[in-house]
């Protein structure tokens, strides 16, 4: 499956034509508080995303979610797209 990453020039119009939209996730884990950290500046420069939750799993149905929250806001209206998070592992000094 092509997808075309979020934030390229021309993504809208992609959107628009229906195809699968990648992004980027920098995830990092937070030992003291316990949780998956996960956040993505893709989505328009004033719309980044940002979550936590206790488990990858509960992590990436989160993200989901505020995909979907920041294609409707980008759009402004509801889209269908597919959006394929790519993570990268961001460790803690």
């Amino acid at each position: 499956m092509v997808a075309y990453r979020v934030g390229r020039p021309g993504w809208k119009l992609v959107a628009r034509a229906g195809c699968s939209l990648k992004t980027k996730v920098a995830v990092m884990y937070d030992k003291e508080a316990q949780v998956y950290v996960a956040t993505c500046e893709d989505f328009l420069p004033y719309l980044g995303i940002a979550t936590e939750a206790e488990t990858p799993e509960e992590l990436k149905e989160k993200l989901s979610g505020l995909f979907a929250e920041a294609l409707e806001e980008a759009f402004k209206k509801k889209e269908t797209n597919t959006v394929i998070p790519s993570f990268d592992l961001v460790t803690l000094q």
